[in-house]
């Protein structure tokens, strides 16, 4: 026989033999019996792996390695490599449970008393307006437990008989296993029932300020049939069997709001116990100490007998140090700290799916990640590549990336991570990054003196802003952390925050800023958040959840090194920027990087100096990847990342002489119909101007006279003629509207014209500012 207490670094978790509970042990002529506890341990040496069944001896001081072990394999493990620990088998606690117990009373099981807090139904609409529903049919056997369970509960008071209504429910029966069940449809009746608000806490919220060494939970029997319905309303949960109708006068599975108001009326019972949760009828005990601990199960006994609510004592735990409780597996410490992980049932389940093949196998696998996504980091991007594959219209195709994603999610739940409760009294800590494509963030308290995760988040960037720069990305996952931990992080006297990009530490001080940093920060100031900058490979969590190797496909361009020098050396001779580069300080929001010397408007935006401006539209609008975009969009994508003076101004011109936009590109707009010219409003009201040239040269009043500027009035088409030169412009014009024209009909409203030079001169433009025509 080999004797062993544990390997170094091996977790052992013991069992004993039920057909020899003891075993005799004899040394040196003594003989001394033990608890036969048994051990499996698989370790390894510099050169070999083992696997055996140790017995494992409190109280010794030796490693003993016997025949059992040599002959098995052969070889003696190395004893300088081995430290050995002692070991105690677990406390008996059965005359503490005992105690407790004579605590509860288990009256037998009858119609609760009425309470204030009986259930009222209130409904959108009148009973009336439901449909009558026809009896579900079922087999012999259905037909006979439901005539049986509808006997046990007339026998308990839970239902009477009522008269025949339109509104009734209608039962039928599921089977869990060789167990039947009756289930009521009460889906017409809850679709008019107004809902209340929620009372149930989320999980996470539930176990904060959890601590202790031991727990015990606690399950409640006929939950909800411990409160009753109100008489007035007693008929609304109204059901049929067969040609009897039956009503409910406690509070029935299946009803709307049945959950909440069972919730309500147990916190009403417990409400000043901090050492026990409810989730609907399931509870949780946590203690210090056991003696602690058995007070605590007095009290709630008591209470429960008090208030006449039923244990069941075959599905509660007592005095234990690992409890499986909604769902997860709750394991308490020596030292008091509480974990917090997914049952080994569900992690088995996860690892044992099979490779889905059609959609509804993915919406199964999804279905069972989503019940435990608290305990995977990034669990919306890796589930990506799956959960995109349930498109209405997508068709179903199993690639490379899919298998990536499904192996990964798979591997991971394998780890079986814990997480650890929320405790108000301890510090706190957040460490954010963030990714070219999420930001993630990790939510930490410091017990005794080492750091435990609470919760991890992570999300994937939307498209807009995978094109922030890299400060805005990194304060963007300061904020999201700061307002996915809101519950935690208000109202807490200092939260340290760990980022690993430096420029985020001075960001807090800083008053060059653009609005939109100015807008994050300033829904931060509330918090107080002491931020520091910490090694990137010192910030693995929140660093991993942000990088997600299952989308990090990206294509970078990084501009020349002799470019980005030029840049620099052509800042000198920027009319503009010259000044600024020699002192950014004097104007607001510029900055110099202290590794590159480039200058920086806003943090983000690399500033350009004239010299370079050629080169810079080139790559953006004329490159192959430019694609020749028009004034807008050009503006947008040079503003998000670049800065030079009269920015609009230069890309109007550059965009608008550019030789293959003016020879390809076709109009964004259709051209208009021609149009008649509306009748105008009275005589010499509107206008019409144009030059008549083309005539033989002829002296007239000491000037020579080749062309005739006509003067149309086009409501009774009298006309004017003015003799001109060809070299006629727009003074003459302005000369004859004020010295010939104007005198004799006025000033016109409207004045119609080919756009000749003459006619569109700036001078012009401005004398008839008031006369111009929209259409003109």
């Amino acid at each position: 026989m080999s004797i062993i207490l544990v390997a170094k670094d091996v977790n052992v978790t013991t069992f004993q033999p039920s057909d020899q509970p003891f075993v005799t042990i004899h040394t040196l002529g003594r003989e001394v019996t033990y608890p036969n506890l048994k051990v499996r341990l698989q370790f390894s040496t510099d050169n070999s792996s083992f696997e055996h069944l140790f017995t494992v001896v409190p109280d010794s001081a030796v490693l003993i390695i016997g025949y059992d072990f040599i002959r098995t394999h052969s070889s003696i493990l190395p004893l300088n490599n081995i430290t050995t620990t002692t070991s105690s088998p677990p406390p008996n606690y059965d005359h503490m449970i005992e105690e407790a117990l004579t605590t509860y009373h288990d009256a037998p099981l009858e119609l609760p008393p009425r309470r204030p807090s009986d259930y009222i139904f209130q409904l959108t609409d009148p009973l009336s307006s439901l449909t009558p529903r026809p009896p579900i049919k079922s087999d012999l056997k259905s037909q006979e437990f439901l005539q049986a369970e509808v006997n046990r509960l007339l026998s308990l008071g839970f239902i009477r008989r009522t008269n025949p209504v339109s509104h009734y429910a209608v039962p039928f029966v599921t089977w869990a296993g060789k167990k039947p069940r009756m289930v009521i449809d009460f889906r017409p009746l809850n679709s008019i029932t107004v809902p209340l608000p929620s009372s149930l806490t989320p999980f996470n919220h539930l176990v904060t300020s959890l601590h202790g060494t031991i727990m015990s939970t606690l399950d409640l029997s006929q939950a909800y049939h411990h409160l009753r319905l109100h008489p007035a309303t007693e008929h609304y949960a109204t059901f049929r069997v067969g040609h009897d109708f039956y009503c409910w006068r406690v509070l029935p599975f299946g009803a709307k709001n049945s959950g909440e108001a069972f919730c309500e009326f147990v916190s009403s019972v417990f409400a000043d116990l901090q050492f026990v949760k409810f989730f609907l009828d399931d509870a949780i005990i946590v203690s210090n100490t056991p003696e602690e601990h058995l007070e605590h199960l007095k009290i709630v006994l008591t209470r429960l007998t008090e208030n006449k609510l039923h244990l069941n004592v075959e599905k509660s735990h007592f005095f234990q140090t690992t409890v499986d409780w909604v769902g997860h597996s709750v394991s308490a410490s020596p030292d008091g700290i509480i974990s917090i992980s997914p049952l080994d049932s569900t992690i088995e389940t996860i690892k044992n799916f099979p490779r889905p093949t059609c959609k509804k196998d993915i919406q199964t696998f999804l279905g069972h990640l989503a019940y435990i996504s608290e305990f995977i980091p990034h669990y919306a991007d890796l589930t990506a590549p799956l959960s995109s594959l349930l498109g209405k219209d997508v068709r179903f195709s199993w690639t490379d990336e899919c298998q990536s994603a499904f192996t990964n999610l798979i591997a991971l739940e394998a780890k079986q991570m814990s997480l650890h409760p929320f405790s108000p009294s301890l510090p706190i800590k957040l460490t954010t990054d963030a990714s070219k494509v999420a930001v993630g963030a990790v939510l930490w308290q410091l017990h005794n003196t080492t750091w435990l995760p609470v919760e991890y988040r992570s999300m994937k960037l939307k498209k807009a802003q995978l094109n922030w720069s890299t400060l805005e990305k990194e304060l963007y996952a300061i904020k999201f952390a700061v307002e996915r931990f809101k519950y935690f992080v208000a109202n807490r006297s200092k939260i340290l925050v760990h980022t690993d990009h430096k420029p985020i530490v001075s960001l807090f001080t800083s008053n060059d800023l653009s609005a939109k940093l100015q807008r994050w920060l300033a829904e931060l100031v509330p918090y107080n958040l002491e931020i520091h900058h910490i090694a990137g490979i010192t910030n693995g969590p929140a660093d991993h959840l942000s990088r997600l190797p299952i989308y990090n496909f990206h294509i970078t361009t990084s501009p020349a090194g002799p470019w980005l020098s030029s840049l620099v050396k052509n800042y000198a001779s920027d009319p503009v920027l010259a000044s600024i580069y020699d002192d950014p300080s004097s104007c607001s929001g510029f900055s110099i990087d202290p590794e590159s010397q480039l200058l920086y408007k806003d943090a983000t935006r690399l500033c350009i100096p004239h010299d370079n401006l050629q080169e810079l539209l080139d790559a953006i609008h004329a490159s192959p990847t430019g694609g020749h975009m028009g004034v807008t969009r050009t503006i947008a994508y040079l503003t998000k990342s670049f800065y030079f003076p009269r920015l609009r101004a230069i890309v109007e011109k550059y965009v608008g002489s550019c030789d293959v936009c003016q020879r390809v590109k076709s109009k964004t707009h259709t051209p208009g119909h021609m149009q008649a010219i509306p009748t105008p409003a009275g005589r010499w009201t509107e206008i019409s101007v144009d030059v008549v040239s083309g005539f033989s040269s002829v002296p007239f009043l000491g000037s020579t006279i080749d062309s005739v500027l006509v003067v149309v009035d086009l409501f009774s088409s009298h006309v004017h003629f003015h003799p001109i030169n060809k070299s006629f412009s727009h003074k003459d014009f302005a000369n004859i509207l004020l010295m010939r024209h104007f005198p004799l009909h006025g000033i016109p409203s409207i004045i119609h014209s080919d756009q000749g030079s003459q006619f569109t001169h700036h001078a012009m433009q401005a004398l008839l500012l008031t006369l111009l025509h929209p259409r003109k």
